[in-house]
């Protein structure tokens, strides 16, 4: 175990260091999943610019393919220079933590990605894409590298305590949607989806759509309370009676 190596991998800054590389690498992840999106979406004909083919061929310095290569390979690199110096500062006793044999399977096949990808190998795609993959973990490592820093890691220490209550919070939600689900779709079936409804079939259709079912219930429950809950309230108001606002309203407030 190397004393001064291990002095600056536990600093603070050192810590502040990576993790903030990973938070970048992650920003450049969401990038390249961006770009290839839009690749997809513009054969599908969605998109006409950054999707575009000559937007990745007529690029003035390299394509972005190119460079979102080069960023990964650079990533790489330094984040296997932070196993090596992590391994160094405390030796074999590194392979006794969990996270940190974690941290070395993790840019080992991120590495082993990069490798494969470069020369031409007879090695099965779906292996080489969940190699690929597997550079998402990071993502893992960034959650523990809030440790590092007091208030957060309170944060997260409330978080993770307060579990058990969102489960049953969660619970009695579910218990309320479900009680009101059945409600709703019994009354808006007998009252509006008969032969003999005031509304017309195409106002008939779109109330079915709301709370035709009990699975269309629970979802539009859901949207009224948790999610955009307006379009449904007006529709309610304008469609059957102005009195819904009230049921609407109450539903959210509750």
């Amino acid at each position: 175990m190397s004393t001064s190596i291990y002095r600056v991998v536990r600093t603070p800054l050192f810590e502040l260091l990576f993790g903030g590389l990973i938070l970048l690498n992650t920003i450049v992840m969401g990038l390249e999943e961006q770009w290839s999106g839009a690749q997809v979406g513009y054969t599908l004909g969605f998109y006409t610019f950054y999707g575009s083919e000559q937007m990745g061929e007529d690029a003035p310095i390299m394509s972005a393919d190119s460079l979102f290569l080069a960023a990964e390979i650079t990533f790489a690199i330094l984040f296997t220079i932070e196993v090596f110096l992590r391994i160094a500062a405390s030796g074999f006793l590194f392979f006794s933590s969990p996270s940190a044999c974690f941290d070395l399977a993790v840019v080992v096949a991120s590495d082993m990605s990069i490798i494969f990808s470069s020369i031409d190998l007879s090695i099965n795609i779906q292996i080489l894409r969940l190699l690929r993959a597997v550079k998402l973990l990071r993502l893992v490592k960034l959650m523990r590298t809030v440790e590092g820093f007091d208030p957060l890691h309170i944060m997260m220490t409330a978080l993770g305590a307060s579990a058990w209550a969102l489960c049953w919070a969660i619970v009695l939600l579910v218990l309320i949607q479900t009680f009101v689900a059945m409600i709703v779709t019994h009354v808006f079936r007998l009252a509006y989806l008969q032969e003999s409804s005031s509304l017309s079939d195409d106002a008939q259709l779109e109330l079915f759509a709301y709370f035709g079912t009990f699975s269309r219930s629970m979802l539009s429950l859901f949207e009224l309370s948790l999610a955009n809950w307006p379009p449904i309230c007006r529709w309610l108001m304008e469609n059957l009676h102005e009195s819904f606002m009230l049921f609407a309203l109450t539903f959210k407030l509750m």
